[in-house]
């Protein structure tokens, strides 16, 4: 009972910690996803704000000015094999996750999304992302058949992952290395480049396996 304890609280940080890194518009304006989507207080950066309450509609950033004008169409694309065609959702997933933020380490130098994580933890990831993005302060049922519905929408977009990562990542990181060099180039000071020298090389992201209801291809792993 005490491992199951301690792991359901480290899943709950994580998640914590995943919706702080894509949904703070003060705290992490470079890759916040859409606002009004957790509550104010919870925000990074915001710990001693007042509540925003549950009334307010989920908003899209400006980083979806020119790709992407509804919530639905962006829960698709996290849910698609053609994520990594777009350009702004490949940045903000990759230097998200180099921050450091969900480790509460150092930031990770600039890398391939591939070598951040896992296939099998980008799905998990993305799904969050999805679910956190239907309604304002969304939280889970805490039922068997709303487990059992988020382990098998995880093994159905794990494949997805996995082709997406295959058909367009050598795109999709050729185009962030340009845009990494052009911002350099420009003197840019966003953050977002990683290149103050004390970033860790090579860093992936932890992913659990132990609550799914059947062994993942290794290939995913």
């Amino acid at each position: 009972m005490q491992v199951r304890t301690m792991h359901t609280n480290e899943r709950a940080t994580q998640v914590r910690l995943l919706r702080q890194l894509f949904f703070s518009p003060t705290g992490f304006p470079e890759w916040c996803l859409a606002k009004n989507v957790i509550p104010l207080e919870r925000e990074h950066g915001a710990a001693l704000a007042t509540s925003n309450g549950t009334n307010l509609s989920i908003r899209l950033t400006r980083m979806w000015a020119e790709s992407i004008n509804t919530v639905e169409k962006l829960q698709a694309l996290l849910m698609s094999s053609q994520l990594y065609r777009n350009p702004v959702a490949y940045e903000a997933l990759s230097a998200g996750f180099e921050s450091g933020h969900m480790r509460q380490t150092t930031f990770i130098e600039p890398q391939p999304l591939s070598k951040t994580l896992t296939t099998a933890a980008e799905a998990h990831f993305r799904m969050e992302l999805y679910y956190c993005l239907s309604r304002p302060c969304f939280s889970h049922q805490k039922s068997q058949a709303s487990y059992d519905s988020r382990m098998n929408m995880w093994h159905e977009l794990i494949p997805k992952v996995f082709q997406d990562r295959a058909d367009n990542e050598d795109a999709a990181w050729e185009l962030r290395v340009e845009n990494l060099n052009r911002a350099d180039e420009s003197g840019s000071d966003d953050g977002m480049d990683g290149t103050s020298g004390d970033g860790v090389q090579g860093a992936t992201a932890d992913v659990e396996t132990d609550h799914a209801p059947f062994l993942l291809d290794p290939k995913y792993l």
